[in-house]
């Protein structure tokens, strides 16, 4: 072939080089992306025959004779086969959109081909703060179900009704009607706001630091508080300090006072501020249930590792020669003879300080810490030691009850004795510091036998109570180191 033929050939494919380029200068997809992508496939193999062309061309002018001058054709063709690879990989960037977006369709069907279970249909059973959900689940999953006549529709509504709600269906009821009936009965924004902000002002009352029963007040109240809000019944800062006021009188006492220490200022506090609080107070607690439950496990190391309960020492179990015991339970006068690591009791030892005597005895001031007390099961009557009368009984005893005191730091159990002939009410003063009762400051002499007497110091006032609450009295008690010392041999 000559070099003419050759030139010839090489503008032709220029010319087809030039429309390629022009196409994609120019190409817009369309919104039928099967066409989009055959057109695009068909062009990539256009720009491949050309590549292929290029570098036949490029062969044939290699065979051409020594004097023939194709130096410059050479360098066009370089320059061609440079363009055309360009164009094939814009080509190629295009079409692997589409390929991207077909491999993303299939999985999206592969997705949807995943075997759900079966939805369980709504029911309703006549409580008035559940028909909004209700409704709303029956709308999505029975009426908008276009393969589902009337007739249909009736039956699965007629069995989603349980309970009260089945009282209103009747035997003439079509779709429609028995629908508007439901929503004209149930459908009332007043006894709705009545019911949730009735169910918060009903909670009970926490009585001792629980973790679990915090966590149930702020879940409950926000859900009524979201409920609220659905029916556009916004909060403000009224409302949040009526709220916060009522809350805190639900909490136990110990909350109630560290949320007061937790204040830094004397603005009153937001309603998420105290919810923040309580959060934190529950992480806490829960906090102090592990370290418990970790007792636990040191007593079972030591009991399946047969070691010593007292000084924790492998090389014994009995006859312990350490004289260490549990500062906690010695204050209860119950067994203390292990290590405090093993310790499950509560209370912990009481730190006695002298602020002032009456002559041998000792008036304590009370600690912070929290006390609980476990009083004694066994039923104590006072009575004397000698004869009252020539001609009576060996021993006269005076009546006595289980009564539980309430005070700052929790409730105790404790033995009352009845005396008809005592004008006043006495407590011991370790069982008000156990109270933590706020003591004041008095004097007073209390008459006793044969013109005996002694002086009070101190008065407290506490609450107390039956075992199950029913009866309640306040009551003014004067605080004595010890009431009697006197107990039944039996």
């Amino acid at each position: 072939m000559s070099l003419v033929s050759l030139n010839r050939q090489r503008g032709t494919c220029k010319k087809n080089i030039a429309k390629c380029t022009n196409f994609l200068n120019t190409f817009q997809l369309s919104n039928d992306e099967n066409a989009d992508f055959i057109i695009l496939n068909n062009k990539l193999s256009t720009v491949k025959e050309i590549i292929e062309e290029l570098s036949q061309l490029k062969y044939s002018y290699f065979k051409l004779p020594d004097d023939a001058d194709f130096k410059d054709a050479l360098e066009v063709i370089i320059d061609l086969q440079e363009e055309t690879q360009e164009l094939e990989v814009r080509i190629q960037i295009i079409l692997s959109q589409f390929k991207k977006s077909n491999s993303t369709n299939n999985n999206e069907i592969i997705k949807n081909k995943i075997k759900l279970p079966d939805l369980p249909l709504p029911t309703f059973s006549g409580k008035f703060q559940e028909f909004e959900l209700f409704k709303t689940q029956f709308k999505n999953v029975i009426v908008n179900n276009h393969s589902l006549n009337n007739t249909q529709k009736l039956c699965y509504l007629r069995s989603a009704l349980k309970n009260d709600a089945s009282l209103i269906l009747s035997d003439q009821d079509s779709f429609e009607s028995l629908m508007e009936t439901l929503i004209n009965r149930y459908e009332n924004k007043r006894a709705l706001v009545d019911i949730h902000i009735t169910e918060m002002l009903s909670m009970p009352k926490i009585q001792s630091e629980n973790p679990v029963q915090l966590r149930f007040l702020i879940d409950t109240v926000r859900s009524h508080l979201r409920s609220l809000k659905n029916l556009r019944m916004d909060l403000n800062v009224l409302s949040d300090a009526i709220l916060l006021h009522m809350l805190n009188s639900k909490i136990d006492r110990e909350s109630q006072r560290q949320f007061q220490l937790n204040l830094k200022t004397t603005e009153v506090p937001s309603l998420q501020d105290f919810f923040s609080f309580l959060e934190t107070r529950c992480i806490q607690l829960e906090s102090i249930r592990k370290t418990d439950f970790d007792t636990k496990k040191r007593k079972e190391f030591v009991r399946n590792n047969h070691t010593c309960k007292r000084c924790l020492s492998p090389n014994h179990i009995n006859n312990c020669p350490s004289s260490h015991s549990c500062i906690k339970c010695r204050s209860n006068n119950v067994n203390s003879m292990h290590n405090v690591l093993l310790c499950e009791t509560k209370t912990p030892f009481i730190k006695e300080k002298i602020v002032s005597t009456l002559g041998s005895e000792k008036v304590l001031q009370p600690s912070n810490e929290k006390l609980t007390f476990e009083p004694n099961s066994r039923a104590i009557a006072l009575a004397s030691t000698q004869r009252s009368v020539a001609w009576g009984s060996e021993k006269g005893l005076h009546p006595t009850a289980v009564i539980y005191v309430n005070g700052h730091q929790g409730r105790l159990n404790l033995r009352c004795v009845f005396d008809s002939g005592s004008e006043s009410s006495f407590l011991t003063l370790h069982a008000a510091e156990r109270l933590g009762l706020d003591k004041i400051k008095t004097e007073f002499t209390v008459q006793g036998l044969n013109n005996s007497s002694a002086k009070i110091n101190y008065l407290a006032r506490a609450s107390v109570s039956n075992s199950d609450g029913t009866f309640n009295l306040n009551v003014n008690m004067f605080l004595t180191t010890e009431i009697i010392k006197i107990h039944p041999s039996k």
